[in-house]
């Protein structure tokens, strides 16, 4: 199948190049990452057309003619995005371009990669019937980018997939995202460039008295990305179905990785913010036979045996 990805550059984009060309798809990826050329596989075919130069990505795309798209390429940054909406907005006018592209091909599956952050402060188990309630910009702009995907899909008969992923680690060819916002990415990050002192933050109305999350690995993740090249399209809520401590990661990196020097500070958690938040997948268990596989020990230790960094 001929498929253009978007984003090909960045963690998840460059992992899905890599693993799709491997599977024997003919790939098309589009990055403005110069960073991320090492770890697109060579023989995916890139371009370094911009998603903002819409008569120009129109008439690329109309030459590439591809059969499905991934849309991975946003600004994800949180934080940033409360400051700079402008900056922000181009998520949902990159969408528009890209999707207006596809219209002038045969293109007949279009896949947009969101976020489970849309779902906002709300914790406990996510699915896909929960409440969207976007805290920050970010996920304002990826939510919106759902809603018009879906009413591009209706109006003009393109299977489109939503996947609202959670926090994504691992290291499936040698490209270890480096996000502040990763914690796990973070802390190896960090590790390796000598800070071996980590703050604990505890106060949380869990178990151990620290923050909660569903992870899932990179590999995983291609795989039910894969799966939804092949579905009658949707919205999913994607992760492994399990939530892990901050403590319990500090732990699995401490094993693998060596010694850390822990600082606990007990602090008043943000309202916003939840304590646990575990990710629903039954939906995507029955339509797209999604059974993750990876768990988050082994997902780490991968990380520090292979990944080279961002």
């Amino acid at each position: 199948m001929r498929i253009l990805i978007t984003g090909a550059g960045g963690y998840i984009g460059s992992a899905l190049t890599h693993y799709l060309t491997m599977l024997g798809h003919a790939i098309t990826a589009m990055t403005t990452e110069k960073k991320g050329y090492a770890h697109i596989h060579p023989r995916a075919t890139t371009s370094t057309i911009t998603l903002d130069n819409r008569e120009q990505l129109i008439d690329w795309v109309n030459a590439t003619q591809p059969e499905a798209v991934i849309h991975a390429a946003a600004y994800n940054d949180r934080i940033e995005s409360m400051h700079d909406t402008t900056k922000y907005s181009r998520n949902i006018t990159s969408t528009i371009n890209l999707l207006d592209a596809i219209l002038h091909t045969k293109c007949e599956i279009f896949i947009y990669l969101s976020t489970i952050t849309v779902h906002g402060s709300y914790g406990g188990t996510i699915n896909e019937e929960s409440p969207v309630a976007p805290a920050c910009y970010y996920a304002q702009t990826k939510y919106i980018g759902e809603l018009i995907s879906t009413w591009y899909g209706k109006q003009h008969d393109i299977t489109v997939s939503i996947a609202r992923l959670t926090n994504i680690i691992g290291d499936l060819n040698g490209y270890v995202h480096t996000s502040p916002q990763n914690l796990i990415h973070k802390i190896i990050h960090e590790y390796r460039r000598g800070n071996t002192t980590f703050t604990l933050r505890t106060g949380y109305k869990t178990p151990d008295g620290t923050i909660r999350r569903d992870y899932l690995d990179i590999h995983d993740a291609c795989i039910v990305i894969n799966q939804m090249l092949h579905s009658k399209g949707g919205v999913y809520t994607i992760g492994s179905g399990k939530s892990h401590s901050v403590k319990q990661i500090l732990t699995y990196v401490q094993k693998h990785l060596g010694r850390l020097t822990i600082r606990k500070v007990k602090h008043e958690p943000c309202a916003w913010i939840p304590p646990t938040r575990t990710i629903d997948i039954r939906k995507a268990r029955k339509e797209l036979y999604f059974n993750p596989r990876v768990t988050i020990e082994e997902s780490i230790q991968q990380m520090i045996k292979g990944g080279r960094g961002a």
